[in-house]
């Protein structure tokens, strides 16, 4: 009555019934994210075919006037399920919990994925992980998904180089849905601009980041703020004066309690004006445009800082890969050695 139902399976390893620890196990790893595995190991599970369960015939229909013993009987008589016959690739190769995956640098370089992408596979076991690198290139590259599918299909046929189980055995229908599954779950959830979309956010030279540490020495909060004010102004310093919205600035630059006093302070140093051209626009009686601001900016090369390709939007990021080692970031910023190596340690970890 309650929409829910038992699968009972039964299974054997080389011939044999498994434990119970071995059995929760196995299931766990293959059904565990959709419905409940029991016997559990230290949990109480009520015997099938009690009050209220029945079976259900290959028809669909609910065997109500069968008996508990002839149920059992026929549970009995299940065929068992090799447990070393179960597939056990998972969906993705790692958690799907958006805060993480959702970061700009969960991905393999891009030199090395067009190489596995010229020669294919090297090693049995790397199939699965080999379509998520792939798919997230084709993504950064601003592929269409349904263009993406059906490449990456043709390409593990042409290069699994018999180093795939599923491929050698022709096992093509399930290896095009989980790499339909991987597509999906990529243009779904990870951030919504590719490589050239994501280029035209914002930007920062070198010769930003070394006037941003002559403003604020050794003050990181603050060299942070004025870094996330330079991303936004950079691409945008060809006007003489920037529309800047208060949601930037209370979102991007610091929070709705600070940005006030954030600004005052770049404007008592003399390094922003404002002009106050509040206008109403045409047809619009409750909208105005933002307020104008002009940030003054060091003359540099337009070269943005970037990593694999990408501007680099993180101010630690951003320092070492233009100064190349933590001693010369903290020489230049007065900040904390340990910061630096904190962000080393996410990156090796996002990359990792």
């Amino acid at each position: 009555t309650d929409g829910n139902c038992h699968l009972a399976l039964s299974l054997e390893y080389k011939g044999r019934r498994v434990t119970h620890r071995l059995g929760y196990e196995a299931l766990s790893n293959m059904v565990g994210r959709i419905c409940e595995v029991y016997p559990q190991l230290r949990r109480k599970f009520r015997l099938p075919l009690g009050r209220g369960q029945r079976l259900i015939g290959e028809d669909g229909r609910v065997l109500e006037s069968m008996p508990w013993w002839d149920g059992m009987y026929w549970l009995d008589k299940i065929e068992p399920l090799p447990v070393e016959q179960m597939h056990f690739q998972q969906e993705l190769p790692f958690s799907s919990q958006a805060t993480s995956e959702d970061n700009p640098r969960k991905w393999t370089s891009s030199a090395q994925v067009w190489e596995l992408y010229e020669h294919g596979l090297q090693a049995f076991g790397t199939r699965h992980q080999s379509h998520w690198e792939i798919a997230v290139a084709m993504w950064r590259a601003n592929w269409l998904p349904q263009d993406a599918t059906a490449a990456l299909q043709r390409w593990v046929r042409k290069k699994h180089n018999g180093f795939s189980k599923q491929a050698a055995c022709g096992d093509w229908r399930s290896i095009d849905a989980e790499i339909a599954r991987q597509v999906r779950w990529i243009w779904d959830h990870f951030r919504p601009y590719p490589d050239t979309p994501h280029n035209l956010d914002g930007y920062v030279t070198r010769e930003d980041l070394r006037w941003i540490a002559e403003i604020y020495p050794c003050d990181v909060v603050n060299q942070k703020r004025l870094f996330a004010l330079v991303c936004y102004m950079r691409p945008r310093s060809c006007h003489d004066f920037v529309y800047v919205p208060a949601r930037v600035w209370r979102d991007e630059i610091a929070n709705v309690r600070t940005y006030h006093a954030f600004r005052q302070d770049l404007e008592s140093k003399g390094l922003l004006d404002s002009v106050m051209s509040y206008r109403h626009i045409e047809g619009l009686p409750n909208a105005s445009y933002s307020r104008k601001f002009r940030l003054k900016l060091p003359s540099c090369s337009s070269e943005s800082i970037q990593y694999d390709g990408r501007n680099e939007h993180d101010y630690y990021q951003a320092l070492l890969l233009s100064l190349g080692s933590v001693r010369e970031a903290v020489a230049l910023t007065g900040v904390s050695k340990q910061r630096f190596y904190d962000a080393l340690e996410r990156q090796e970890f996002d990359n990792g």
